[in-house]
């Protein structure tokens, strides 16, 4: 049985589709728009989307939250936070133009009461705003561009870093969308370097993703110590890419590991993927959209 959906806008959507699941509502909404303002290279411009979908201005300021719409005079405007990262800001605008499915096909024109609201003041709909975080990911990474864009790359950990500085997202999201459209084994992990007793460092786990089939899940407490390969090279090197001892979960065990320094989040983050196929070497070599292999999900 699936998911019961409660939302009276989410419902008033699915209902002005003809289509009852709302996921695939969303996503079809938002990818029509990108064909709409003919958005055939990343980055998107959601500036071209906004002004499709009737916001006549996008307006950063500093807010407590990230983001939030109002009614304007013939349309809307969106209140950005100012003191979020870039990545985070275009995330926070391609959720508020997904806002405008829903007051459309449920005739309402705004998400709170207040042109300057506190956080109180907002209308909260937690089914709505999960589904525009799911529109704002297609908005951002249209899957045909996404895909193009996988067709020449290896599933590396580098490659996640390209792709989000070319589609102008977090690294994290780029990393989410990717395990969305594969059926590879493999962790993305992103490592954040702290202090340990005695003087020493190490790698602790910052937040990681992975494919929908994957069962493996790296614990929170996962750490890497100086004294590992991947601690050490990577610290040298800035990359890493071989064998390294790693307990997911149970045991530690031996996992091939390609790994890459980036700055993220205000400080030097190691992107690591940890791959999960029986013959790693051999994947990794291999990985990318033109192995026939590999097909693409969705």
């Amino acid at each position: 049985m699936g998911k019961i959906w409660r939302s009276d806008r989410v419902k008033a959507l699915c209902e002005k589709m003809g289509i009852s699941s709302p996921e695939r509502v969303i996503v079809q909404m938002a990818s029509q728009l990108v064909q709409a303002g003919k958005q055939n290279t990343p980055p998107v411009s959601l500036e071209t989307l906004a002004t499709i979908r009737g916001i006549r201005e996008i307006r950063k300021v500093s807010l407590t939250i990230d983001g939030y719409i109002t009614p304007a005079e013939s349309g809307y405007v969106v209140y950005v936070n100012s003191q979020q990262p870039f990545t985070r800001q275009r995330f926070s605008i391609a959720h508020e133009i997904a806002h405008t499915f829903f007051f459309e096909a449920a005739g309402v024109q705004e998400r709170h009461r207040a042109a300057e609201p506190p956080t109180d003041s907002l209308h909260i709909d937690s089914e709505e705003e999960a589904l525009c975080n799911k529109a704002a990911a297609e908005i951002l990474m249209p899957y045909g561009l996404f895909k193009d864009e996988l067709r020449t790359k290896r599933l590396v950990a580098r490659t996640i870093v390209e792709l989000a500085t070319v589609f102008q997202v977090s690294i994290r999201a780029a990393a989410r969308r990717y395990c969305e459209m594969t059926e590879r084994r493999f962790l993305l992990l992103a490592l954040k370097r702290v202090a340990l007793p005695e003087g020493t460092r190490g790698l602790a786990l910052d937040w990681s993703e992975k494919p929908g089939h994957v069962r493996a899940s790296p614990p929170k407490s996962l750490l890497v110590p100086e004294s590992a390969p991947l601690f050490q090279t990577v610290d040298k090197d800035g990359f890493f890419t071989g064998r390294q001892s790693l307990a997911l979960g149970g045991q530690s065990e031996e996992y091939f590991v390609d790994a890459v320094d980036v700055a993220y989040a205000s400080r030097t983050t190691t992107i690591a993927l940890v791959v999960l196929e029986p013959h790693p070497e051999v994947a990794i070599r291999t990985w990318a959209l033109s192995d026939p292999q590999f097909r693409l999900v969705g």
